[in-house]
């Protein structure tokens, strides 16, 4: 949202009331409309009702049903902390001398719109549609035979990612959309790009590609797991902030990718506050607290406190003998490779080849001291293996295994549910009619502490008899003698 809001210039609709022929000239304040009114809705620019005949067309156009749907508490919270951040990210930029001039807020505020408008168009006009068919179909449009798609795909408001796949087609279908938009009989010219908008839109598809991945691991029918989604997060941040400071890049497009930047620390921030996401990534053995030295950029001091918290945690809860210490800690050679195949490529973090795998004994520091190894399985079926292995090749190591599998196997909705941006259709596609009900008639902190709740039930350090205790010595009568 924080990076769409640079690109897309929200309509609104507005119910304007107009008196029929023959009635009386109203002089007085306008009222509530009678028998005698006609009530029509009209797509207003917000914040401008200065828009130009265009303007106001393709606010038709984007316009969808979903659009007109009533905002809930989680609504609320997540556009006031766009507009928010996104306030900051240009306060910012502007003192780094990263400036968004008045041109090219104008031009950027109309990309998305266009390319949204003329999707909805051509889907909804059949002589459009069969007209753009034909374009398509037509060999002399010189379209890339290495790709099958052939519709523009349209926005959906109640879906992650439909943006990206809106401009992606537009891109792989550009020249029959400039065919399309130069036919003068189908008066499609006000979605025609200039030429900054063209830049414009090629620099918001690659944002919108950097944010595809993590956007289809939160969508996918599995539930991810918190080592699936932490790693993500880091990548994401690696990618917004190389984008940000890219000279090359439109100021606009800078200070979006800044934005992004500030909502994903928000609450990334707040994984300090647990120690589950922590040690989660040091007992996955790909990672370990390499991970956080290579990704995060930890020193000495932080990389041994975090040892001697995964160390105190397994000695107290889950070693059942005596553990040896051993202080060192060690490093871990490594390779690093990057594809340059796509534009998006350049801001994505280098990926590293690990060394072979040795075996350890069930002991913690055996295990952080020993190099990285890459699962040939996951991660919760490599420790799933080492609770008690029948496989003279795997060393049975039951304590470490279930440490690892503890935190390991905690989902990754322990950090979604918390954030924001969870669009309906996803967030209950797993029969949470009820709370889905509960949603539109509380407050955003409510809906927030809930969730969380129904969260952390799942999480190994959530105890719900100690939960259910406290809140008992916590809560008042509902009345003077009453019952609790």
């Amino acid at each position: 949202q924080a990076v769409i809001s640079f690109f897309f210039k929200q309509a609104k609709r507005k119910k304007v009331v107009k008196s029929k022929k023959g009635s009386a000239k109203r002089t007085a304040a306008p009222s509530a409309p009678t028998e005698n009114d006609d009530v029509e809705e009209v797509i207003l620019w917000e914040d401008d009702p200065s828009a130009d005949a265009e303007d106001l067309a393709m606010a038709a156009e984007i316009h969808e049903p979903a659009d007109d749907a009533s905002p809930t508490g989680q609504d609320i919270h997540d556009v006031n902390v766009t507009n928010t951040l996104r306030g900051v990210a240009i306060q910012h930029m502007r003192t780094a001398g990263v400036v968004i001039s008045a041109g090219e807020e104008k031009d950027a505020l109309k990309v998305f719109p266009k390319v949204a408008g003329l999707a909805k168009k051509v889907h909804d006009s059949r002589p459009i549609h069969t007209e753009f068919a034909a374009i398509i179909n037509n060999p002399a449009t010189g379209l890339s035979t290495d790709s099958n798609t052939t519709e523009l795909a349209r926005r959906n408001a109640t879906r992650w990612g439909s943006e990206y796949q809106c401009l992606r087609t537009r891109h792989i279908l550009e020249p029959a959309v400039d065919a399309l938009i130069a036919d003068k009989n189908l008066k499609l010219g006000a979605y025609a790009f200039n030429a900054r908008q063209k830049t414009l839109a090629m620099e918001l598809e690659t944002i919108l590609e950097i944010l595809e991945v993590p956007t289809k691991l939160f969508q996918s029918q599995n539930r991810p797991l918190i080592i699936d989604v932490i790693p993500e997060m880091e990548d994401l941040d690696f990618a917004l902030n190389a984008i940000s400071t890219a000279s090359d890049q439109s100021n606009v497009t800078r200070v979006a990718a800044y934005a992004g930047l500030l909502v994903l620390r928000k609450y990334y921030a707040l994984l300090d506050e647990c120690e589950a996401y922590r040690i989660a990534i040091v007992m996955c053995p790909h990672r370990k607290l390499q991970w956080f030295r290579q990704r995060c950029g930890w020193n000495d001091d932080q990389v041994s406190d975090l040892r001697s918290l995964v160390v105190r945690r397994f000695t107290e809860s889950y070693k059942t003998s005596p553990t040896t210490a051993s202080p060192s800690s060690s490093g871990v050679s490594a390779s690093s490779t990057v594809s340059k195949s796509r534009p998006a490529d350049r801001f994505r973090r280098p990926t590293t080849s690990l060394n072979p795998a040795i075996t350890e004994s069930d002991n913690i520091h055996t295990y952080l001291d020993a190099p990285l190894c890459e699962p040939t399985t996951s991660v919760i079926e490599y420790w799933t293996a080492r609770l008690k292995s029948s496989n003279p090749s795997i060393v049975s190591t039951p304590d470490l295994a279930r440490y690892a599998l503890s935190f390991c196997s905690c989902p990754g909705k322990l950090f979604l549910f918390i954030p924001t941006s969870v669009d309906s259709e996803r967030a209950f596609s797993e029969g949470r009619n009820q709370i889905a009900w509960n949603q539109h008639s509380m407050s955003s902190q409510a809906f927030r502490a809930q969730m969380s709740l129904a969260s952390w039930s799942d999480a190994p350090f959530f105890d719900l008899q100690a939960t259910v205790a406290a809140l008992n010595r916590q809560i008042r009568p509902l009345r003077a003698g009453g019952a609790e």
